[in-house]
C-alpha cells in the first residue's frame, strides 16, 4: 500500500511538468477516483492477452471459495426449480471473470439423481444463443462443461443446466478499488491499495484527467483511455 500523503505528493510533482497551477485536496479526492476506475479499466482491456496486467489487477481479484479469508461461495436465493435459481453478485463487484457451480443432479446422463457434484465450469450465454439452444443437441444445457450456462442480469447470475438444480456458485471477480482520500485533517486518509509502479500510473491519468478539466484541449489523451471497455470478445484488445 501506498500512503494517501505519498500520492497527493507524486500528483502535485507530476503537474509542475505541465506548469500549471496546483490541486486542491478536494480535486485530487475526485479525479483520483476517476483515475484509479480508468486504470483498472484499462488493464482488464487486455487481461487475457498480457500477464502484467494480471498481475497488476491481482490486488482487487476476489475467488468466493471461503479459502484465505475470500468470501464463501453464493447460495441459490431463487426456489430449488430448475431454470429458477439465482445469486446475487457481491456488492463490492466490478467484473466478472470466471463462473462454476455445484447442482443436484436430475436426469442427467451418467449421474445418479439428488447427488450433488463438484463444481462445473459455467459458460456464459450469448444473447444470439439464448433462443436456440434448447434445440441444438451439441449445446443443448445440461450439468457438464460447456453446456452448463449462467447469464447475468443487473447484480444477479442466473443458471441453465438442463433438470439439475443449483446449489451454489462459485465466481471469480474484480471488486470495486478502495477509493483513494485525502483528509486534509490526517483523521480519515484511505491509502492506495496498489503498490508504487501501479499507483504511479493512477497518478498519470489523475493528472491527465485534471488537466482536461482546466485546460485548452491541448492534452487531450483522455479520451482514448475511457473510451475503452470490458468486452474482450470478439475479437480482443480492440476499443469499441
Amino acid at each position: 500500500m501506498v500512503p494517501v500523503v505519498e500520492v497527493y505528493k507524486a500528483v502535485l510533482a507530476e503537474l509542475k511538468h505541465y506548469n500549471t497551477t496546483s490541486m486542491t485536496p478536494d480535486e485530487f479526492n475526485y479525479h483520483i477516483w476517476i483515475a484509479t476506475l480508468e486504470y483498472v479499466k484499462n488493464r482488464y482491456w487486455a487481461h487475457e492477452q498480457h500477464q502484467k496486467q494480471i498481475d497488476d489487477l491481482s490486488v482487487i481479484k476476489v475467488v468466493t471459495d471461503g479459502i484465505a479469508g475470500f468470501p464463501a461461495p453464493l447460495v441459490n436465493l431463487g426456489p430449488a426449480v430448475a431454470g429458477q435459481e439465482y445469486v446475487q453478485l457481491p456488492a463490492n463487484y466490478l467484473h466478472l471473470l470466471a463462473v462454476s457451480v455445484k447442482v443436484k443432479y436430475k436426469n442427467q446422463p451418467c449421474e445418479v439423481d439428488n447427488t450433488i457434484s463438484g463444481y462445473i465450469s459455467a459458460t456464459h450465454l450469448k444473447d444470439d444463443f439464448r433462443f436456440t439452444i434448447e434445440d441444438d443437441y451439441y449445446k443443448k444445457p445440461s450439468a457438464e462443461w460447456p453446456n452448463l450456462y449462467y447469464d447475468q442480469r443487473g447484480n444477479r447470475l442466473t443458471f441453465r443446466c438442463g433438470d439439475s438444480i443449483v446449489q451454489d456458485v462459485k465466481i471469480a471477480y474484480l471488486r470495486l478499488p478502495q477509493r483513494i482520500f485525502f483528509d486534509v485533517t490526517n483523521q480519515n486518509n484511505v491509502d492506495s491499495e496498489f503498490a508504487w509502479p501501479q499507483t504511479l500510473e493512477i497518478v498519470k491519468h489523475c493528472v491527465i484527467s485534471y488537466l482536461e478539466t482546466i485546460k485548452d484541449p491541448r492534452v487531450q489523451s483522455m479520451l482514448p483511455i475511457t473510451e475503452r471497455n470490458f468486452l474482450q470478445t470478439p475479437p480482443p484488445n480492440v476499443p469499441t
